[in-house]
C-alpha cells in the first residue's frame, strides 16, 4: 500500500496524467498508424520528420515499431557528429548509417572502463539516466566491459554503415567522465591499474589502460559496412553468431578483437593503437569456442597498420581464450616488418599457441608485396590451394549478408515488394527432400526459408546450412506428400509447392528391424534426438561431437543417433592414412566404429567425396545416401565386423560410385590389382543388408561379399542399381543368401552376378545387356566350393551366357530350383526365396523392361534436374516466413532468446534418467523427483550461462507447473527466480566427473500465460539450469457438513491461483512501463486488451489482479500512473 501522502499527490495528478498516458498508449501500441513498415528516424538533423536528438530515444522508438523482418527494418539515419551516451539495443532489424561520410564522422562515444565505478551505473553495469542525476552512489560499469554501443541477443539482424564506435577511456579524458564521479574501485582480484583520472591524466599511457569496449556485439546476423571501432583494450567484442566486417578499421592494442563468434573480417584495417609512454606489444584477437556450429574468426584481406601518432612495438596475431579457439588470417597485408613478432602468436592462461590447432595462417606478405617468412611461426600454416578454397560464408553458418559486395544494404530506400516474379527458376521433390533453384539477384541477401505441410500452417525453418546460393534443399520430409515452401530475401520473397517422392524400403535392411534404418522415420522425417552434423570441406576436421574432434575421430568414436549432411566436394579428412603406397590396405580410408543410428548423406546434386572411402564396422542401423565416390586408393563405402559383432540393418542406396585409383598398385607393397580401387562397395562380415538405386560406373571390383571363406555374413539385397560397364562382382558372394533383383547389368566385361563358395542367390527380374556370363555359379579363385543361382523373369540381351554354371532358370516365381553344387560336399541351392520365413513379402517387383527404364531415370545421387516438378507461385502474398518456435503438447510456444546458444534448445516430449541433460553437452539426468517424473524436459544449453540477459520465454497450452533447476554451486540466485518456490527436492545431472545436485523452484502457469526464464547468474565453475514442465493438477476440495437429520456433501473445483505480483498487468514476470500501457489500453479497447479481448497480449485476470496497485479496488488510470511513479523512483513501493 501506498501512504496517504503519496496517494493524495497520486490522485492530484491523475487526470492529467492519466490522459497523457491514455494518449501514449495509442502512440506506442498501434505503431502503423503512425510510421509505415521499413521506417526512417534520424538523429541530429533537426526541422526533419522522426527526428531525435539522441540515438537512444531512435533507438527506444525503433522498438516500438516492433520490426520482425527486413520489409519492416528500422533505419536510423545518424547526422555527421559526436553522440556521447551508451547505447543499448535489444530490437532486431535496426540499422545505423551515416549517409554523408564525406562532411564528418558520426560518432557514437562513452567513457566507462573497467576498474573504476561512477554515479551513473547501475547495479548491472549500465548506464542509468536517472543514478546520472541523483549521484547518490556509485556502481562498477563492468556489463560489458563498459561497452559504448551494446547489441543485446534480441538485435539480430543488425547493421551499421560509416558508423563510428568508440569508447574514450583509454583515448582521452571528458570533463562529462569526471562530472560522473569517475573513482578507482580498488578491487584487484579485477584489475590491477592504480591509475587516478583526472584533468591531468595522460590517457593514452600503458599505466593508464585497461579493458574498455567500444562495441559488445551479443548477437547474429551483424554486419557492418565501413565502420570504425576504437579503443585500446577489449575494443570489439563478437558474442553471437554470425557476424560480418567490411572495409572497417578496428584499433586497439590489448585482445583488441576477442570473444566466441563465427565472424568474418573481409579487407578490414587493423590498427595498432600503440601507446603515449611504455609501450609494448599487444595481441590482435583473443578467442575461444561459443556455440555450436563454432569455425570462430576468419581475416581476408586484411591489412595490420600502425598509428602514426603513438608509439608501436611488434606485437602477436592473437592468443587464446581457450585450447578450441580457431582464428585464420589469410592474405594479410602488414604495413612493415615491425608489425607481427616472428613467433606470430602466444599463450594465454597456460594455453601454448603452439597446441592450439585453430591458430591458422596463409598468405602474409608486407606492402611491397614480399612474403613473410612464416617458419617460425608457433600456429599453423595453411597452403595455398587450401587457402583458395576458402568459402567464408561457411565461417557465417552458410549466412550471405547484404554488405558482403559492398553494397549499401543499410535498409533505406525501397522495400522489399512482397512476391517476385521469376525469382525461383525451377522446384521440385526429390526422395523424401524437396529442393528450389533461385535467381538471387532478383530475391536479394539474408535469404531464409521455410516450408509446411500443404493444407498447413506449421512452418518450419530451413537450416541456413542448407540455403546456399542459388540453391536451397530440405531433407527430412515426408514421402509422397505435397509441401509449401517460402522463400523470402532483402528483395522480396518467392513461393513454391512440391510434392515429394518416397524412398524405396524394400530389402533385407528393414527386414525383421526393430526401428527405421538410420537417422530417419520410415516415413522420411528425422527421428527424435538425432544430432544434425553438416560437414564441409572447410569444417570436416574441426566439427565436434561426443568430445571429438573432426570428421575422421568422430566416426572411430562410434557415433550414434547422428545425422552427417555433407555439403559440397570433401577432400581426405585428416586422421585417414595417406595413400604414399607404404601399405596395402586403408590407404585414404575412415572407419565408422560401432555406429547406431546413423545416416550419412550428400546435400543436393553435388557432394563428392573426393578420393576417400569409408567403412562401417560392428555398425547397427546404418544409412548412406546421396553421394558420389570416385578415385578411392581403397575401398569406396564397405561394411564389416568380425565373428562376435557383425554389422546390422545397413542401407547403401541412392549413390553414384565410380571407379577407384590407386598410383601405387603393383609397388611391391600395395597389390597389383588396386589399380582401380579395392572395391566399390564390399559387404564382409554383416547381416540384413540393402543396396538399392545406386549407380556403379567403370569399376574394377564393384561388390564383394565375403572377404574369405570363414567371413559369416547373410541376407543381402541388390535392387535397381546400376552396373554401368563394370568388369566384375556385381556382387561376387560367398557364404550368403543375396537377393537380386530389378538391377541393370550393362556391359560387364568378366561377369555380372557371381556366386562363389556356398552362396545361394535369387536372381529375379534383373536386364542383362552386353554382359559377359551374367550368371556365373562356379568356384572363383581358390575357393573349394561354388554357389548356386536361381533365375526368374531375368531378360538377357546380347549376353555371353556360359556352360557348366550352377545357376537354373524357372518358370514361375515360386517354382523351386534344385541345383547342386559342382564341387561334391558343397551346398546346394535352399530355395529361401519361397520360405516365407526367409524372405520378405512386401516389395513389388517390376518386368525387367521396366526396371530397366527405373534404374536409368531414378538410380544414383540426386542430379540436376526437375523430377516431380513443383508449381512456382508468381505474384501475390504468397506464403510469409514465419518465426518457427518449438512447442509441445504442454507448451504452446518456446520463444528462445538467446541469440549465441539458442540453437541448441530444444523440447523433449519424454524423458527419462539417462537422458542428456543439454543440448550442448553429454551430461545426462542421474535422477529426478517424481513429481517431475512424466513431465517434458526443456533442454537448454550449458553455454547458455554465458548470456547476460533474458534467455527464454514460456507460453503454456495447458496450465502446467514449470520446474527450473538450477546448479547449486550457483551462489547467488538470480532475481528471476524469486517469485519461485524452492521446494527443497533435488534433481541429479552426471557431468562424468561427479553427480551435481541442482535445488528445484517452481512455478505455476495458466493455460495461455507466459514466464520468462532469466540468467543463469554465474557462469564459471558451474552449468546453466535445466528446466521441466508438468501439466498442473485440478485440486479438489470436498467439504462435509453433517447436522441431526441431513448430511450434505458439496464437491467444489478449484483452479491454482499464480502468485500475485504488483504491478506486473502483463504477466511477463516484471514490471516496466510496458504494465502501464497495457493497463491503459485495457481501459481504452477493452474489446482488444480488456480480460478475454482478441489480442493476444491482452489482460488476464491475474494481470488485473497484478495491476490494482493504486490502494483503491479496480483498475483505473491511477494504477497506470502509479506503476511509473514507481519506475522513477518516486515511491518504492507497489499496493
Amino acid at each position: 500500500m501506498v501512504s496517504g501522502t503519496k496517494k493524495l499527490a497520486v490522485k492530484l495528478f491523475a487526470f492529467a496524467s492519466a490522459m497523457i498516458v491514455f494518449l501514449a498508449s495509442f502512440a506506442v501500441i498501434p505503431v502503423h498508424r503512425v510510421y509505415a513498415a521499413g521506417t526512417d528516424l534520424y538523429v541530429g538533423y533537426s526541422g526533419r520528420n522522426n527526428n531525435f536528438s539522441t540515438v537512444q530515444a531512435a533507438v527506444d522508438r525503433a522498438a516500438s515499431l516492433n520490426p520482425s523482418s527486413e520489409q519492416n527494418r528500422v533505419t536510423i539515419h545518424i547526422a555527421p557528429g559526436t553522440y556521447r551516451q551508451q547505447v543499448i539495443v535489444q530490437t532486431p532489424y535496426i540499422t545505423f548509417v551515416n549517409d554523408e561520410p564525406d562532411k564528418g564522422d558520426a560518432v557514437l562515444t562513452w567513457y566507462y572502463g573497467i576498474g573504476y565505478k561512477y554515479y551513473s551505473a547501475n547495479s548491472k553495469g549500465y548506464y542509468d539516466a536517472n543514478l546520472a542525476n541523483a549521484k547518490s552512489g556509485k556502481n562498477v560499469a563492468n556489463y560489458r566491459w563498459g561497452a559504448t554501443v551494446q547489441l543485446w541477443p534480441k538485435a539480430t539482424n543488425f547493421k551499421a554503415k560509416n558508423i563510428v564506435f568508440e569508447n574514450s577511456f583509454n583515448r582521452y579524458i571528458t570533463q562529462e567522465e569526471l562530472n560522473d564521479g569517475v573513482e578507482l574501485t580498488g578491487d584487484t582480484s579485477v584489475t590491477k591499474i592504480t591509475q587516478v583520472r583526472n584533468n591531468w591524466t595522460d590517457a593514452k599511457s600503458k599505466a593508464a589502460t585497461e579493458r574498455a569496449a567500444a562495441l559488445s556485439v551479443d548477437t547474429g546476423y551483424a554486419e557492418f559496412l565501413g565502420c570504425k571501432f576504437l579503443s585500446s583494450q577489449d575494443t570489439l567484442y563478437t558474442g553471437g553468431s554470425p557476424q560480418y566486417y567490411k572495409n572497417c578499421l578496428i584499433e586497439g592494442q590489448t585482445d583488441y578483437i576477442f570473444g566466441g563468434s563465427n565472424a568474418v573480417f573481409d579487407s578490414c584495417e587493423l590498427r595498432w593503437k600503440g601507446y603515449s609512454s611504455g609501450s609494448v606489444g599487444g595481441y590482435i584477437t583473443a578467442a575461444r569456442e561459443q556455440g555450436s556450429p563454432y569455425t570462430g574468426y576468419l581475416f581476408k584481406d586484411c591489412r595490420v597498420t600502425a598509428n602514426p601518432d603513438l608509439t608501436v612495438s611488434a606485437g602477436y596475431l592473437g592468443r587464446p581464450w581457450g585450447q578450441t579457439a580457431k582464428v585464420l588470417f589469410v592474405n594479410t597485408t602488414l604495413q612493415n616488418g615491425n608489425m607481427i613478432t616472428a613467433a606470430g602468436w602466444t599463450s594465454m592462461s597456460g594455453v601454448q599457441p603452439e597446441s592450439v590447432d585453430g591458430f591458422k595462417e596463409n598468405g602474409t606478405k608486407l606492402s611491397n608485396g614480399q612474403r613473410v617468412d612464416l617458419s617460425q611461426r608457433k600456429g599453423h600454416i595453411v597452403s595455398d590451394g587450401d587457402a583458395a578454397n576458402i568459402d567464408i560464408k561457411s565461417y557465417m553458418n552458410n549466412w550471405t549478408p547484404s554488405f558482403l559486395s559492398g553494397e549499401s544494404g543499410s535498409g533505406g530506400g525501397d522495400q522489399p515488394s512482397g512476391n517476385i516474379d521469376g525469382a525461383i527458376k525451377s522446384c521440385g521433390g526429390w526422395y523424401e527432400e524437396a529442393f528450389v533453384e533461385l535467381d538471387s539477384s532478383k530475391l536479394g541477401s539474408n535469404i531464409k526459408a521455410s516450408y509446411a505441410q500443404a493444407g498447413t500452417s506449421d512452418y518450419k525453418a530451413v537450416d541456413s546450412a542448407l540455403i546456399r546460393g542459388s540453391r536451397i534443399d530440405i531433407p527430412g520430409l515426408k514421402g509422397n506428400t505435397e509441401y509449401n515452401i517460402s522463400i523470402q530475401g532483402s528483395n522480396g520473397s518467392a513461393s513454391c509447392t512440391v510434392k515429394t517422392m518416397a524412398f524405396d524400403r524394400s530389402g533385407y535392411a528393414h527386414h525383421n528391424a526393430s526401428e527405421a534404418v538410420g537417422a530417419y522415420n520410415n516415413d522420411g522425417t528425422l527421428k527424435s534426438g538425432i544430432t544434425v552434423i553438416y560437414v564441409t570441406n572447410s569444417n570436416k576436421d574441426t566439427i565436434t561431437w561426443g568430445g571429438k574432434t573432426g570428421l575422421y575421430n568422430i566416426f572411430n568414436a562410434g557415433p550414434s543417433n547422428v545425422d552427417f549432411r555433407l555439403i559440397g566436394t570433401i577432400d581426405v579428412p585428416s586422421g585417414a592414412k595417406p595413400n604414399n603406397g607404404q601399405q596395402n590396405d586403408g590407404s585414404n580410408m575412415l572407419y565408422m566404429n560401432g555406429g547406431k543410428n546413423v545416416t550419412v548423406e550428400g546435400i543436393g546434386y553435388e557432394c563428392n567425396l573426393n578420393k576417400w572411402g569409408f567403412d562401417m564396422k560392428h555398425s547397427t542401423s546404418c544409412e548412406v545416401r546421396n553421394l558420389w565416390l570416385g578415385q578411392y586408393p581403397d575401398d569406396g563405402i564397405s561394411m564389416s565386423g568380425g565373428s562376435s559383432s557383425k554389422s546390422y540393418h545397413i542401407w547403401v542406396h541412392n549413390n553414384t560410385i565410380e571407379k577407384g585409383y590407386n598410383a601405387y598398385a603393383g609397388n611391391g607393397i600395395v597389390d597389383d590389382d588396386k589399380a582401380d580401387g579395392d572395391g566399390s562397395l564390399d559387404i564382409k562380415w554383416s547381416e540384413n543388408v540393402t543396396v538399392s538405386y545406386n549407380v556403379f560406373k567403370d569399376a574394377h571390383k564393384t561388390s564383394l561379399v565375403g572377404g574369405g571363406t570363414s567371413h559369416e555374413q547373410d541376407w543381402i539385397t541388390y535392387h535397381h542399381n546400376w552396373f554401368n560397364n563394370t568388369e566384375s562382382r556385381n556382387p561376387r558372394a560367398r557364404v550368403a543368401h543375396v537377393h537380386s533383383y530389378n538391377n541393370y547389368f550393362y556391359n560387364n566385361k568378366q561377369y555380372a552376378i557371381a556366386a562363389s563358395h556356398n552362396s545361394k542367390i535369387f536372381s529375379e527380374n534383373n536386364y542383362f545387356e552386353n554382359s559377359n556370363l551374367p550368371l556365373d555359379a562356379v568356384n572363383m579363385g581358390s575357393d573349394p566350393y561354388s554357389g548356386t543361382i536361381k533365375s526368374f523373369g531375368d531378360r538377357f540381351v546380347n549376353c555371353n551366357m556360359g556352360s557348366g554354371l550352377a545357376y537354373q532358370i524357372v518358370n514361375s516365381r515360386n517354382d523351386k530350383a534344385y541345383i547342386n553344387n559342382l564341387k561334391g560336399g558343397g551346398e546346394g541351392y535352399d530355395n529361401f526365396d519361397t520360405d516365407s520365413s526367409k524372405i520378405y513379402s512386401s516389395y513389388n517387383v517390376q518386368s525387367a523392361d521396366a526396371a530397366k527404364a527405373e534404374v536409368m531415370a531414378y538410380a544414383g545421387r540426386m542430379q540436376n534436374k526437375a523430377y516431380n516438378a513443383g508449381s512456382v507461385s508468381q505474384g501475390g502474398d504468397g506464403p510469409q516466413i514465419i518465426d518457427v518456435y518449438p512447442k509441445s503438447a504442454l507448451i504452446a510456444r518456446l520463444d528462445v532468446k538467446d541469440a549465441s546458444y539458442g540453437a541448441q534448445w530444444s523440447i523433449a516430449e519424454s524423458f527419462s534418467v539417462g537422458d542428456k541433460a543439454f543440448g550442448d553437452r553429454e551430461h545426462v539426468i542421474a535422477s529426478v523427483p517424481s513429481d517431475i517424473q512424466g513431465g517434458e524436459h526443456i533442454i537448454t544449453a550449458c553455454n547458455s550461462k554465458n548470456t547476460d540477459s533474458d534467455l527464454a520465454v514460456i507460453t503454456a497450452a495447458k496450465d502446467i507447473t514449470v520446474y527450473v533447476c538450477m546448479d547449486e554451486r550457483v551462489t547467488s540466485v538470480p532475481s528471476w527466480l524469486y517469485s519461485f518456490n524452492k521446494n527443497g527436492e533435488i534433481v541429479e545431472v552426471n557431468d562424468s566427473e561427479a553427480v551435481r545436485p541442482f535445488d528445484v523452484y517452481t512455478k505455476e502457469i495458466k493455460a495461455g500465460g507466459t514466464l520468462t526464464l532469466g540468467t543463469n547468474g554465474m557462469s564459471g565453475a558451474c552449468m546453466n539450469y535445466i528446466a521441466f514442465v508438468k501439466e498442473t493438477p485440478v485440486v479438489t476440495t470436498t467439504t462435509t457438513t453433517t447436522t441431526t437429520t441431513t448430511t450434505t456433501t458439496t464437491s467444489t473445483t478449484t483452479e491454482p491461483r499464480q502468485e500475485r505480483r504488483a504491478g506486473d498487468a502483463n504477466m511477463d514476470g516484471g514490471v516496466d512501463l510496458a504494465d502501464a500501457v497495457l493497463i491503459m489500453q485495457a481501459l481504452a479497447n477493452p474489446n482488444k486488451y480488456g480480460l478475454g479481448g482478441t489480442d493476444s497480449r491482452c489482460l488476464t485476470e491475474q494481470g488485473k489482479s497484478n495491476g490494482d496497485v493504486d490502494g483503491e479496488k479496480g483498475l483505473t488510470p491511477n494504477d497506470a500512473m502509479t506503476i511509473q511513479l514507481y519506475l522513477t523512483h518516486v515511491i518504492s513501493v507497489l499496493g
